[in-house]
């Protein structure tokens, strides 16, 4: 079993959607983060994976999650969290990144402020089409 196939639901992002959903191969998934890894290293920029993947005309627009579907957004449009819920959950985020060099996904931190219950992250991640394999 490779890196790839060893992420769990939570750890997914939109390269491993798209590759789950057929979108893409996991061979241009690696290509555009090898691309993602480049640009960031001699630009200093930091491109979404799924704008790398447009360019590379291997998805269309379409395909693409629209900022909206960010977990945060859609469990302040489902009622489960405030704005000032979420701005905690990502200022905890950005504090661990710079602190500890770890990333938490904002779901999982919702859930560790007790902002939201395991039933709520569950229906956010169905809204977004994230359940494969959910427990």
């Amino acid at each position: 079993m490779d890196m790839l196939e060893k992420l769990t639901p939570t750890d997914k992002r939109f390269g491993m959607v798209a590759v789950e959903k057929g979108y893409i191969t996991k061979e241009l998934l690696l290509e555009a983060l090898k691309i993602q890894v480049e640009e960031n290293v001699e630009k200093g920029s930091h491109r979404l994976i799924g704008e790398i993947l447009v360019d590379m005309n291997a998805i269309t627009m379409d395909k693409l999650p629209s900022r909206d579907k960010r977990f945060g957004m859609v469990a302040i449009r489902k009622g489960y969290i405030s704005k000032e819920q979420l701005f905690e959950a990502l200022k905890i985020q950005v504090e661990e990144n710079l602190e500890r060099g770890t990333h938490r996904f904002i779901g999982e931190i919702l859930v560790d402020m007790k902002a939201i219950d395991s039933n709520q992250l569950r229906s956010v991640f169905i809204s977004m089409g994230l359940v494969i394999g959910l427990r």
